[in-house]
């Protein structure tokens, strides 16, 4: 995880700027404090790796979303437990979290025209990202860390990038909660997902006792969910 992750654990501190990012950051880190202290004794470790920049292309590969992870600086953990006189040293560069965003292009021959970029509401980075073959929609799936929990287990963008709907498993599950694997961090719902068509998802969800149940959803009818 990024160094400031291990430094919450450490010192027990956190000393955010008043920026969004920051705030977002910070809520993630709780979430996955819950995560510890309440889960039962009989769940599953994890081990994450930092997120990367990951392409994801649509079925018929006409259009890419280019999702880059937030950006943690090297010394941001340094900062934010260093005493006030000493935080003057830091740089705004050592200091400025960039969030999590995404770029849609459409492939132009053996061109990627860039169509929008927005900020994504992952903390971190989501877990998987899927494209319409239309680039009408975009959904990503789950937050990075902490896959089965919060408000971004799908979430659904425009063909201009703009946020149109977050949802969490309790609305979407056709089993209840407490029949999925659980890890540390973690709620392991998913054996797959994909577009069936350019409105159509599909999620396939796996209970913890083998059973497997998959779920089509009318993109424009999810939204008013």
């Amino acid at each position: 995880m990024t160094s400031s992750f291990y430094q919450f654990w450490l010192t027990g501190r956190l000393s955010f700027s008043d920026s969004r990012s920051s705030y977002r950051v910070l809520v993630c880190y709780g979430l996955v404090l819950c995560a510890l202290l309440f889960q039962p004794f009989t769940a599953w470790a994890d081990e994450w790796h930092v997120p990367k920049t990951v392409d994801y292309y649509s079925a018929d590969s006409s259009y890419c979303l280019r999702v880059v992870p937030t950006f943690v600086p090297a010394k941001y953990s340094r900062w934010q437990t260093a005493s006030p006189k000493k935080k003057r040293r830091y740089t705004p560069q050592d200091t400025t979290l960039i969030p999590c965003y995404a770029t849609l292009f459409h492939r132009v021959h053996q061109d990627l025209v860039p169509v929008w970029r927005h900020e994504l509401v992952n903390p971190f980075a989501p877990m998987q990202a899927l494209v319409s073959n239309d680039g009408r929609y975009v959904v990503t799936l789950d937050d990075w860390y902490q896959p089965g929990y919060g408000e971004n287990v799908v979430v659904v963008y425009d063909q201009q990038g703009t946020l149109r709907k977050r949802a969490t498993l309790e609305t979407l599950s056709p089993y209840p909660l407490d029949q999925y694997r659980l890890s540390i961090t973690s709620r392991w719902w998913r054996c797959h997902a994909r577009f069936v068509d350019n409105t159509t998802l599909e999620l396939c969800f796996r209970n913890e006792l083998g059973g497997k149940t998959s779920k089509e959803y009318v993109v424009p009818e999810l939204l008013l969910i």
